[in-house]
């Protein structure tokens, strides 16, 4: 994987997340995704990139 591709998860984030529980994180990684998701929605309807 590289850096900016979807899943991706740095060094630091991974050691932050290690002793959390795995149902904790699930939860997390889906709601980063749908909010990804939403930004690059609005930014093909045309909305500035400062939102």
């Amino acid at each position: 994987m590289v850096r900016g591709d979807i899943g991706y998860k740095s060094k630091k984030l991974k050691t932050k997340q290690k002793g959390m529980d795995s149902s904790i994180i699930a939860y997390v990684d889906k709601a980063a995704d749908r909010l990804g998701c939403e930004y690059c929605k609005m930014i093909r309807r045309g909305h500035s990139i400062a939102v």
